[in-house]
Formats: C-alpha cells, structure tokens, sequence
C-alpha cells in the first residue's frame, strides 16, 4: 500500500472544500465527483488512522468534506486535528464524545462573513428596515454563513437519514420566511451586543412536515469579536406548542364556563316565576289560552338552551341513555327538512344491524340539529346533506393520536366528566357531510373555539361547534372534522356504544296535576322574591301550608318557635354564608324527622352535587308544578 500521512489526507480535503467553494452549480456532475473523492478520502484516512484520527469527526460525525454539500462551506482552522502531544488529543477525544453524544441537537456556525458584510456597511442603522428594503441583501447575507460541524441529533430532529442528507438539503431548499426572519432577529441582537438569544421559528422535516424549533444561540466570548463562532442548540417544541393552545383553549373555556354559570343561575330564576305564574293561571283558567300555552312553550325552549349552554360550559351533569339513532333521525327528519328547506337534499345511511350509542338523547338532537343548520349555511344554492351511521371500532394507536390533557381548569367531577379522554373500543359514528363551500385551514383551526363564527353579525352566535364539542368530549367520545375550500366539509362524531337496551322515550307533554294525597307543612327556604312567591302559590294550590324564609338564620328561627314542619324545601346557594344542605346537616340533629328537597338554579354541577346528600332529591328550576308535587310526594312517603 502507498504510504499517505494524515496530513495529505487534510491537505487533500481541504484542497476538495476549497473546489466545491468554487463550484456554481451544486447539481452538477463535477460537484458529484468532488463528494465522492471526498467521503473515499475520508476512508483513506480512518484506514490509516483509525477512527480517532478523523478530522473534526468521530464514527458517528461526518468530516468536514461530508459538510461541504453546504454550499460556501470552508474548512475552519478549529476543525483540524492536532497531532502535538497526548494532552491535545486528549481534549479532542473529549470534545468529540460530549458533541457526537448530546441529546441536544447542536449547530454550530461561522458568522464572520456576516460581521464582514457589517462592518463595511456601517451607515445601516435600521437592519431591520433595511433588509424589509432590499430583502435579496439578507438572503446573501444568510447564504454566507459557513457550517462548521452539525451534530447526530439534528439528524434526528428533522427526521433526516443522515448528516449529508441534512447538509444538503440546509444548502439547497428554498428558504422561507421564518427562517429568515430567526436570522435577522439574531442578526439585530448579536450587533446590539446581546449574544445569547433564544428565538422560536417553525420549520420543516423531512417529511415536509411543520415542526416549530426553538433555537438557543450563543456566541462565545472568543469569537465576539470577529464572530467566528456561533453555537446554536435546537429544542423541537411543536408538541409542547400544541399543548400550551390546548390549555390556553381549556382556560378561555372556564371562563365562560364561570360566565354561563351566573347567567343561568340568574335566567333560571326568572325562568322559573315566568313559568310558575303560567301554570298557576292554567290552574285557574282550567281551560288555557293559546298565549299561555305559547308562554310555557316558550319557557320550555329558553330552558333547553340554558341546559345546552351549561353542557357547552361542562357545569351541567349529562343524562346518557342507550339511542337508537335511527330512532333520532326517524324523530327529527320533519324538523330538518323544514329547518334546511327544499334546496337541500337530505340523505340518510344507516348501516344494518347499528349498535346502540351511550348518549344524553337531548343532545344528541342538538348536536345533529347544529351541525345540519351550519351545513345549510354553507350551501347557500343548495347541494346534499349527508348524514351515515356506522358502528366503528377505535384501536390504541388512533385513540393515542387523539389523547389532549384533561381540563384541570374546568370545574368537572369525575362522574360529570364520563372520561375526558378517549379509551380504545366500541364507538358508534355519526358523519354530518355537505356539499357546501369548505374552510381554509385557518378557519379550521378555530372553529371549536367559542364565539368564533365567520357568519355575518346577527347570523351566528359562534357557539354551536363548541356546543357539540364539549358535549361529545364531556361523554368520552372524539370529534373530527375535515374539509377543504369548494369540496365541502364533514364533521365525524364518535359516541360510545351502549350496553343495553334503549328505554322507552319520554312523553314531550306533562300530564295534569291532579290532587295530592299527600299534605304538610312546609319550611320555605328561598332569598329570590319573585321565585318565592310563585312557589308559595304552587304549594299552597297543591294543598300545602308554607312558611318562607330568605336564609338560613330566618329559618332556624321558624324551627325554634317549636311549628311542625313535615318536610323543608330549600335552595342550595343562599345569602349569609350558610347553604341550604348546610343548613339543613344542622337541622335535622334537633329535628331527625325532617324530610327535604332541594332546589338551585345553577344545576346540577360536580362542586353543589357533592355537598348535597344522596338521599335528598334536587329540583332544577325552573321547574313544573309537576315535577315539585312528585318531589314532596316521594320526600314524604
């Protein structure tokens, strides 16, 4: 074998990176032939020398010759190995392990053709104005800087196959806005003096996928000077990103949650005097008008869609059910095709045999009636709406694709919640398509956020999507939803399978009250006025003698003044302090017989259902002079 020193094998590489410096064209033939006889030389050299040898690289770091498919490149003097003495080749070997082995993934730069550019430029005060101005001078600009050395994990990070593969494509892909711009801003601080930066720009692998990279830049005090050395680590925080809009979504919605709360708190009460007053007028009419039909008609809408914004907010408990959906779309076809008119061609596709999903039927209904109102909106001419019913199975892999962080910020129960997140099973799907205009992927993005709505002002309340959304994550099911502009849109919605049987539906009309059997007296504990009054009248028709008191120490007073109360009906947020089932914990040690039902206009949230024992029975108001007759009776059997 002819005998080659390491130093001919330097003096040969570096001879090679000064010839693809010169090079023009990086897909030529001749720049071919440079990188081959580069890598061969490399493996002249760790022939001779072993692996140690190797210039600016271990096994696992390409040379400098590999690096040089960045076009521009230049062998750093840093870079050469020196043979001098055990202690030099001691700190290389020592070097080598900590860069070649980090976790991190570390660039590392030669900036001083950048400084050179600045310091003939010196009348440029505004760079950044500058560069806004002649944006082809910050292109050249960045195209100066030289790669010295990259290390393994950046091969990682972009999902690259290897070092040369990723110095290759650093060097030839068209560049794009962000990485520009992470350039410039580096650029305006390092001039500022300020040479440590840490700056977030998004990227691609390559996959062409879009990752967000955090870089930390750091210029050592060494090379401050003439800027020959810039050493930045790479952090991909896409997903990190992704979890921070996540809790930033969950945050925007406990705050509406603690905003629908109060309304309807305060709705519901008003609520409940409106309709009490109406069946208190039916029950002296005995045969009603139709506006006092159209009053509790109207009542009985304004509290479904106070039910519905309380879902939206997770402060309402789900009723889930075993639904047959075909029996649904059997219910609410009339209502669709009046709600979508006759441009729309409805069409329904039930699979054979379809399993039984676990669901609160309401809404259910709501969710389908939404989704169908939104895909009339976007078919404006008309076109088809299609809605199919599949049974479908959900393995681990999707279900992990698909897993967000619990809301730790929204106030849910654990019996509330029905598992925030998705579990691998059994799950029936309902697909809502339209034929319509489509999104952008930027309107995609947002339409679960509350209160986003590209309608025009009056058309939309932006909270329908949401609505759906939390109802089907509140019942541990999964959404998706895909679309394109002029190909229409589809919204898949995911419900868990039922284990039984449906029930029986509900009858939508009340039967009339009819004469209880059972009387007493009755401890009223209720601090609204117009609601305690209306009250009053319902139990005084329903035969009942009623004490009221507005709060807790009003009733502790009534029960000291030694009366006979058979049963206490109280509401759970009361003024002074003390709640009712607070209260009523203290009334009954002196008064063991007492029975009690209690009331709230707030529903049935995790935080009052856990102060309220189970034994007792709770009213959300507004409620019908029914419902309350059928409480007392089965409070005081």
């Amino acid at each position: 074998m002819t005998s080659i020193s390491v130093r001919d094998v330097i003096k040969s590489i570096e001879a090679l990176c000064r010839d693809i410096d010169a090079e023009d064209s990086a897909g030529s033939n001749q720049y071919q032939r440079i990188v081959s006889e580069a890598l061969s030389l490399k493996r002249s050299l760790e022939q001779i020398s072993g692996p140690e040898a190797n210039v600016g690289s271990s096994q696992n770091q390409a040379p400098i010759a590999e690096q040089a498919q960045h076009k521009g490149q230049q062998a750093s003097p840093d870079n050469v190995y020196d043979e001098s003495g055990d202690d030099s080749k001691f700190k290389e070997r020592h070097y080598r392990e900590l860069f070649d082995d980090s976790p991190v993934a570390i660039w590392v730069d030669d900036w001083s053709p950048v400084k050179q550019w600045l310091d003939t430029h010196s009348e440029v005060v505004d760079l950044r104005s500058y560069f806004e101005q002649n944006p082809e001078q910050l292109v050249s600009a960045y195209r100066s800087v030289n790669v010295i050395e990259v290390s393994q994990a950046a091969v990682t990070l972009y999902k690259e196959q290897s070092l040369e593969t990723l110095l290759y494509n650093h060097a030839t892909a068209e560049l794009f806005d962000e990485e520009l711009k992470f350039f410039l801003d580096n650029l305006i601080a390092f001039r500022a003096q300020n040479f440590r930066t840490i700056f977030d720009a998004g990227d691609l692998d390559d996959n062409e996928e879009e990752i967000i990279i955090r870089r930390h830049s750091v210029m050592p005090a060494a090379h401050q000077e003439n800027w020959s050395r810039v050493i930045i680590s790479l952090e991909d925080i896409t997903e990190r990103v992704r979890l921070e809009a996540q809790l930033r979504q969950s945050q925007k919605m406990e705050v509406v949650g603690q905003l629908t709360g109060g309304i309807a708190h305060d709705f519901n009460n008003m609520l409940a005097i409106i309709q009490g007053n109406a069946q208190l007028l039916i029950e002296g009419l005995g045969d009603p008008s139709e506006n006092v039909e159209a009053i509790l008609s109207a009542t009985h809408r304004a509290t479904s869609l106070t039910r519905r914004l309380l879902v939206f907010s997770r402060k309402q408990r789900l009723e889930p059910v075993s639904v047959d959906l075909g029996d649904v779309f059997d219910d609410m076809a009339n209502m669709l095709a009046g709600s979508l008119g006759e441009t729309v061609d409805i069409k329904y596709k039930i699979e054979p045999n379809l399993w039984f999903a676990f669901a609160d039927i309401g809404q259910v209904e709501n969710a389908l009636l939404n989704l169908a109102i939104n895909a009339k909106d976007a078919m404006p001419q008309g076109g088809v709406l299609t809605i199919e019913c599949t049974n479908s199975y959900l393995d681990e892999h999707y279900v992990a694709s698909t897993q967000e962080p619990k809301d730790e910020g929204l106030l849910i129960s654990d019996e509330m919640s029905f598992g925030i997140n998705l579990s691998p099973g059994d799950y029936v799907q309902l697909s809502v398509t339209d034929t319509g205009h489509g999104m952008t992927e930027e309107v995609l993005s947002q339409v679960f956020e509350p209160f986003f709505t590209t309608k025009q002002i009056g058309a939309g309340t932006g909270l329908g999507l949401s609505m759906v959304y939390s109802f089907v994550k509140q019942s541990g099911g999964h959404i998706e939803i895909s679309s394109e502009p002029g190909k229409g849109t589809s919204v898949v919605l995911y419900l868990k399978r039922a284990d039984q049987l449906p029930e029986a539906r509900p009858q939508s009309r009340e039967k009339p009250v009819k004469a209880r059997s059972k009387v007493g007296q009755i401890l009223l504990l209720e601090d609204d006025e117009g609601v305690c009054a209306v009250i009053v009248q319902m139990l005084g028709r329903l035969g009942y003698q009623v004490v009221s008191t507005a709060q807790a120490s009003e009733a502790e007073q009534a029960l000291a003044q030694g009366t006979s109360f058979d049963l206490i009906l109280s509401d759970v947020v009361l003024p002074g302090g003390t709640s009712g089932p607070e209260f009523v914990r203290q009334a009954i040690v002196d008064h063991p017989e007492l029975k009690c039902v209690f009331m709230s206009g707030y529903a049935a949230t995790g935080i009052e259902a856990t102060k309220i024992p189970d034994e007792y029975r709770l009213l959300n108001k507004p409620f019908t002079m029914l419902q309350l007759a059928d409480a007392l009776d089965s409070a005081l059997d």
